[in-house]
């Protein structure tokens, strides 16, 4: 509703994603973004609705801050828009993200090796 909303307010200036972005002070990818059925932020949308001169009304409800969601709750579909989502990101926060992963799995892959040569010891032991 909200990414519908934008697309048409813009198509009335006859505005690119680019225009409008460079308007709103944020990058077209982000335009982009919220076109394609992401929520805005708070602040995002009232900075649109001030642009265009409406209502933040206009857009419907005003998104709510995320609720934290637990692993079991994350589905397949879920890590697909979390990958899209990164693709949005600045080049330097991509390479932030991609850091942290490798780091994580090296932990994880140290974990897993050092639970094993503790296995091999108690397995000795007895």
């Amino acid at each position: 509703m909200i990414g519908q909303k934008i697309i048409e307010l813009r198509a009335k200036k006859d505005w690119t994603q680019a225009q409008l972005a460079k308007e709103a002070g944020i990058s077209q990818s982000m335009i982009a973004y919220y076109e394609n059925g992401n929520p805005p932020s708070k602040k995002a949308l009232i900075k649109i609705a001030d642009i265009f001169k409406v209502p933040v009304k206009t857009f419907g409800s005003i998104p709510k801050k995320a609720k934290k969601v637990s692993l079991q709750d994350f589905k397949k579909n879920d890590f697909q828009r979390l990958a899209n989502s990164i693709q949005n990101l600045r080049p330097e926060y991509q390479k932030m993200i991609i850091d942290h992963i490798s780091t994580l799995l090296e932990l994880q892959e140290s974990k897993a090796q050092n639970d094993q040569v503790q296995n091999v010891f108690k397995s000795k032991r007895k």
